[in-house]
C-alpha cells in the first residue's frame, strides 16, 4: 500500500510538473486605446481560428493563460485592430510598446519569442535605414525625378541585398523551429525558388508543412515559371474590358509589339507613383510597345474611378483580383513585366528608370 501511494503521489507530481511546463501567460497593458472590458484574442497565424481570448481589465491590463502542446503562431487582436504577433510556447509573454514604423508591438520574456525579436530587430534597423534614406533623396533638390527614382531603387535593392544575408543566416542557424519559419515567410518573395527551397528543405517536417510556407513555396514556383526566357502565362478575365466583355492577355500579346504589363490597384501608392512613368513610356515608345494595366485585388468601381482621375489612355483590364497573381506568384504591386513580340518574359518587377533601360535594351 505504501509504494502505491508513493506511485500515485510521483504520477500525479509529473502530470502537474507537465502542465506547468505548457503554461503560456501573456501579459501587457493596452494603454489609452479604449479597449477596457472589450475582449481580446489571439488567433492561429495559419487559419485565423480563435486560440483564446480574455477580456481587457479597466486599467487596460490584460493577461491570456492556458497550455500549448507545440510552440503557436498567433495574431493578437481584437475589433479588427492589430496588437502583435506573439509565439506562444510555455513561460510569461510580454509586449513591448507599439512600434509605428511597423504597426504592432513585438513579443519577448520566452526563448523563441527573444530569438524572434532579435532577428525583427535587425529588420527594423534595416527598414528604418532605408525610411532614412529615402527621405534623404526624395528632399535632395539637386537631384531631378528621375534621378531621385533611379536612387531608391538602388537604395531598396543594396538594403534588400543584405536583409537576405542577415535572414539566410537566421533561417539555416534556426531550421528545427518556428523561428525561421516565420522569418522565411515574412520575406520569401526576396529569394529565387532556387535559393528558398534550399532553406526550405533543411527544415524539419513540422516547419516545412506549416502552410502559410508551403502556399509561399508555391508562389515562388510560379515565379520560376514565368521568369526571364519563359513563355508569357495567358488569362482571361470573364469581365476585363472596361465595358464589362471579356479580355485575355493574349488579346495584346503577340501582335507584333512588345507589350509593359502593369499588375495595379487603385489604392496602392506606389502604383500610383508609377503612373508618370508609364505616361511617358507611352507617349515616347507607343508605337513599339503596348502598355497593358491589369488591376488587381481591387473593387471595379475604385479602379475606374483611378483610370479616369489619373489619365491613363493605354490599354486596361480590370477586375482581374487574383487571377493573374496566382499565375505569375506576384506578392505585391506594383508588378512591371515586359514580354516580348515573340511571348517571350523579357523581364519582371522592373519600376522607374529600369523600364524604359529595359524597353530600349530590347527594340529592333
Amino acid at each position: 500500500m505504501k509504494k502505491l501511494i508513493t506511485l500515485t503521489i510521483a504520477a500525479v507530481a509529473l502530470s502537474m510538473t507537465a502542465c506547468a511546463d505548457s503554461t503560456y501567460n501573456v501579459t501587457g497593458t493596452l494603454k489609452n486605446l479604449g479597449f477596457e472590458g472589450e475582449t481580446v484574442y489571439l488567433r492561429d497565424y495559419a487559419d485565423n481560428s480563435v486560440v483564446d481570448s480574455t477580456v481587457v481589465n479597466e486599467d487596460g491590463t490584460y493577461t491570456f493563460t492556458g497550455t500549448v502542446d507545440a510552440p503557436r503562431y498567433v495574431i493578437f487582436n481584437a475589433n479588427e485592430k492589430f496588437f502583435g504577433m506573439p509565439i506562444l510556447e510555455p513561460g510569461t509573454i510580454s509586449f513591448t510598446e507599439m512600434y509605428p514604423e511597423i504597426g504592432m508591438a513585438q513579443s519577448f520574456g520566452t526563448p523563441l519569442n527573444d530569438k524572434l525579436k532579435g532577428a525583427q530587430d535587425k529588420t527594423l534597423a534595416l527598414f528604418n535605414a532605408m525610411n532614412e534614406q529615402s527621405r534623404s533623396i526624395e528632399n535632395d533638390d539637386n537631384l531631378t525625378e528621375g534621378a531621385k527614382g533611379e536612387q531608391l531603387i538602388n537604395m531598396v535593392d543594396s538594403l534588400q541585398a543584405v536583409m537576405k544575408n542577415i535572414s539566410r543566416d537566421f533561417i539555416n542557424e534556426n531550421n528545427q523551429n518556428i523561428t525561421s519559419v516565420i522569418i522565411l515567410e515574412e520575406i520569401y518573395d526576396l529569394y529565387t525558388y532556387e535559393e528558398f527551397s534550399k532553406m526550405y528543405d533543411n527544415m524539419g517536417t513540422a516547419q516545412q508543412q506549416y502552410p502559410p510556407l508551403m502556399e509561399a513555396r508555391t508562389k515562388l514556383k510560379a515565379v520560376s515559371k514565368t521568369t526571364k526566357g519563359e513563355m508569357y502565362k495567358d488569362f482571361t478575365i470573364e469581365n476585363g474590358n472596361i465595358d464589362g466583355t471579356a479580355v485575355s492577355l493574349s488579346d495584346y500579346v503577340g501582335q507584333g509589339k512588345m507589350v509593359l504589363v502593369d499588375f495595379w490597384a487603385s489604392w496602392c501608392g506606389p502604383c500610383i507613383q508609377e503612373i508618370p512613368t508609364l505616361q511617358a513610356i507611352y507617349e515616347k515608345y507607343g508605337d513599339e510597345v503596348t502598355i497593358v494595366s491589369v488591376a488587381v485585388w481591387d473593387k471595379r468601381d475604385a479602379t475606374l474611378k483611378a483610370i479616369k482621375e489619373h489619365n491613363t489612355p493605354w490599354e486596361q483590364i480590370v477586375d482581374a483580383q487574383a487571377i493573374p497573381t496566382d499565375i505569375y506568384g506576384i506578392s505585391s504591386i506594383p508588378h512591371i513585366m515586359l514580354i516580348g513580340e515573340d511571348g517571350s518574359i523579357i523581364k519582371r518587377n522592373i519600376r522607374g528608370a529600369q523600364i524604359e533601360e529595359a524597353i530600349k535594351a530590347n527594340l529592333k
